[in-house]
């Protein structure tokens, strides 16, 4: 279980992924340089496994040296939850809650919409 209590009043960024999805996997080096140049910002990354098991996501985040905390979400439950059919998607979310992007599909780090979200998140953290 993840603490997202926790991350009460910060910006967060929720990418729903899978292993056994290659535009998820795909994904994961513009993940690691948004880690790399927004974490330190004071942005929370957090990626969820849908219906993945977790041996498959463990040998992921192993292999390709993820550091951002990870849940497994076996029931699919994250897809209704944020209200989508495809992986990867992407949330980000302000302090205060407030979702400021939903990118259905792999992120971009360098598209100017992504950049400008990601500074409006982090500008408004306490």
């Amino acid at each position: 279980m993840l603490p997202f209590s926790a991350w009460q009043g910060r910006p967060v960024l929720v990418n729903l992924w899978a292993s056994w999805c290659p535009a998820c996997i795909e994904e994961l080096p513009a993940l690691q340089a948004l880690e790399a140049s927004w974490v330190p910002r004071g942005l929370v990354l957090v990626g969820v496994a849908v219906g993945d098991p977790a041996e498959h996501v463990a040998a992921a985040v192993r292999d390709r040296g993820l550091s951002w905390p990870q849940a497994l979400d076996d029931s699919e439950r994250a897809r209704r939850t944020f209200d989508t059919d495809e992986l990867p998607t992407s949330l980000l979310y302000a302090p205060d809650g407030t979702l400021l992007l939903k990118q259905v599909g792999a992120l971009r780090v360098d598209d100017p919409a992504v950049q400008a979200a990601l500074l409006r998140a982090v500008s408004a953290a306490p």
